[in-house]
This record gives structure tokens, sequence and C-alpha cells, in this order.
């Protein structure tokens, strides 16, 4: 009997039992030391700090806590600007940012979970420039003038309005949402673009009495997921996805 022949099945089998448990206890090892990053910003109600204890709070911060919880995962939030947060995904820096709304552009650097909830985008102005009983191109072609905000991404309504090029000098882009109101309030601007967020947040806490506004026109956008293509595997957004669709529904 050829005893080499012999020990072949017995030597692979250990080998496969041995690759077996290297396999599951790297597995085990990576689920335990699993760490991903993430975007905050203050974007009440869905995103704040807890001025006492400095946690970051809010419905989205908590679900991202659970999806990633349920794969094994802590989070980290690190608070940065909006653009420089998608620089840093881009770059595999940053493993995720909340709010993302989809685009063509971003889909080459990153994996978009399922949609995970549905915001609404209020072309807003004031009755007293005259402009607010027209439509946004209307608007804009009678000279009006709208601030949006830099890095973002809005509904393609909006987007293919704002980026033609004879309205160039006509858009103000700004850095913050709080620019935003004051610039509409201060009549430096003739229309804003607001999310829901900033005008329950921003727009009616202004306190101003004399500042009346007027919603002309409303753009719905699902909400992503953003993940770094660099940092975060498929697999794993699939099974953030698997979570995601199994959730209860929240309210918008």
């Amino acid at each position: 009997m050829n005893t080499r022949l012999y020990l072949i099945p017995i030597i692979a089998a250990w080998l496969l039992f041995a690759a077996c448990c290297a396999a599951s206890g790297s597995l085990a090892q990576d689920t335990e030391n699993c760490e991903m990053t993430a975007w905050f910003g203050q974007e009440e109600p869905y995103l704040l700090r807890d001025a006492r204890t400095g946690r970051v709070t809010g419905p989205d911060a908590e679900l991202m806590r659970e999806m990633l919880a349920a794969i094994g995962c802590r989070l980290v939030f690190l608070e940065l600007p909006w653009k420089r947060a998608i620089a840093l995904v881009r770059a595999g820096d940053l493993d995720m940012v909340p709010f993302a709304s989809y685009t063509v552009e971003r889909e080459e650097f990153g994996h978009y979970s399922v949609p995970y909830r549905t915001t609404y985008h209020r072309f807003i102005s004031t009755p007293e420039n005259g402009l607010s009983d027209h439509s946004l191109p209307d608007f804009l072609a009678r000279g009006g003038r709208i601030a949006t905000m830099l890095g973002y991404s809005y509904p393609l309504g909006i987007s293919t309005t704002l980026s033609h090029p004879a309205y160039e000098n006509q858009i103000i882009i700004l850095t913050s949402y709080d620019q935003q109101v004051q610039m509409l309030r201060t009549g430096r601007v003739d229309g804003i673009i607001a999310s829901d967020t900033t005008l329950q947040h921003r727009v009616i806490k202004a306190g101003d009495v004399d500042f009346e506004i007027k919603v002309i026109d409303v753009y719905p956008a699902n909400l992503h997921f953003l993940f770094s293509r660099k940092s975060v595997s498929g697999q794993t957004v699939e099974r953030i996805n698997q979570f995601l669709e199994t959730r209860p529904s929240p309210g918008n």
C-alpha cells in the first residue's frame, strides 16, 4: 500500500479544518474590533449634540448606531464640514455619511444604502420682493437671486435649473443654513432652497415676527447612507441594507 497516497486525504482534511478555524477566528476578531466613522453636523432634529453630555443624538444617530450594532460594529462620529466629509469618503478616510441624495458622481466612489428617509426641499421666498408667485425657472428668469449650500446635492428638478449658465450670477453659494436664512431675512437674496429641517429649525426659530415667508414649490428626495468604496465592502453594505429593509418604516 502506498502510504503517501493514504495520507493525502488526511492532510487535506486537516488543512481545510485549520483554514476554517483561522477564518472563523479572524472574523470574530474583525467583528470585535469593527469601528466605523461617520459625519456629524448639527441637523436638528435628526442629528444634534447633547449640550450636557456631548453625545450625538437624534433619530438618524440612533438608527446608525442600531444598524452598525446589528453587524457587530461601533459608530464614531466626526464633526466636519459637509463638503470635506464627502471628500474624505471619496478618499477612504471617512466610512460613511447620512443625508446623501443620489448622484452618479458619488456612486463612483461610494456604496449607496437603500433609502432610509424621504426629505422635502422647499423653494422659499418672501412676498415683499414681488417674485413669490413664480416657479423656480420663472423666478430666476425675472432676476431673482437664490442662496444655495456649498457641496449640497439638490433633487433633479432643482439642480437642472440652478446649473443653467444664464443664472450663474444669481446663485449665491453659502456654507451654512443660518447664512441662508439671514440673507433672506435681510433681503440680500430673494429666495432660498431649504429642507424641512431648515424651515422648521432655522427659519421658524429666527424669531422675527416681520419675517414672512412663502413656500413656492416642494421637491421630494430620497436620502441614503453613503459608504466609502475604499473602506467599506459591498458585502457589509448588503448586510446593512437587510437591516434597513426589515426595520419598521419611520416617519418622515
